[in-house]
């Protein structure tokens, strides 16, 4: 079947269904190539919809059956999607406290035994050993042990 005019001739979309709404709605299942006007996402749901209006008793039933296996599979998949995401979460927080505690553990030792070494080597300085020796027992730096 072709339509009176084609869809270049109609300045917009909806212009061709307000001055046709009956002749298209009525010819629906007869157009077999439609115009580019008429392949935006509203006209594909309306195509869509005159087809699954037309099938028979047998082809709508086995519509809808294929219809639910669908939705069914997606909602499983979506709620395992959904699980997973919040199993990464407590995962993830759980890896990260773990590796900040293990972190901080680490840098609390080594900045309890940076200050047991300044105190360690105020004690010496103040005991009156030179500096090389508290250099050399502590490990400090000479900047570190004359700002003491």
């Amino acid at each position: 079947m072709k339509l009176a005019k084609s869809g270049e001739q109609y300045p917009l979309t909806l212009d061709y269904t307000a001055f046709h709404p009956g002749y298209l709605l009525k010819n629906l299942e007869d157009l077999s190539k439609r115009p580019a006007k008429l392949q935006e996402k509203i006209f594909e749901k309306l195509f869509k919809q005159a087809e699954i209006a037309n099938y028979t008793d047998a082809e709508y039933t086995e519509y809808e059956t294929s219809l639910k296996i669908y939705r069914d599979l997606k909602n499983s998949i979506d709620t395992a999607f959904d699980d997973g995401k919040l199993e990464g979460r407590v995962e993830g927080r759980a890896e990260g406290m773990a590796e900040g505690m293990t972190k901080g553990r680490a840098e609390g030792l080594a900045e309890g035994e940076q200050q047991a070494l300044l105190c360690t080597a105020e004690k010496l300085k103040k005991a009156g050993v030179a500096v090389e020796i508290i250099v050399q027992t502590t490990g400090l730096t000479v900047r570190e042990i004359e700002g003491l």
